[in-house]
């Protein structure tokens, strides 16, 4: 892992087992599962917002059957 991905890292209280670079962000496989990491540009602010709305994002689309 580069110096950049590891400074990146230790910024998360994740434990990761593995890294993969893809297109300007990388996979890390952890506990929790596979997640994606990726900068962003968006202001401090607007974070909180993004992450409730990334979290509720499967309730969005229920479909009944």
């Amino acid at each position: 892992m580069r110096e950049y991905e590891m400074e990146v890292l230790e910024k998360y209280e994740l434990e990761v087992n593995s890294t993969r670079r893809i297109r300007g962000a990388f996979y890390c496989d952890t506990k929790e599962g596979t997640m994606l990491l990726k900068e962003t540009k968006i202001s401090e602010r607007r974070v909180p917002l993004l992450y409730l709305l990334l979290n509720s994002w499967p309730t969005f689309f229920v479909i009944q059957c």
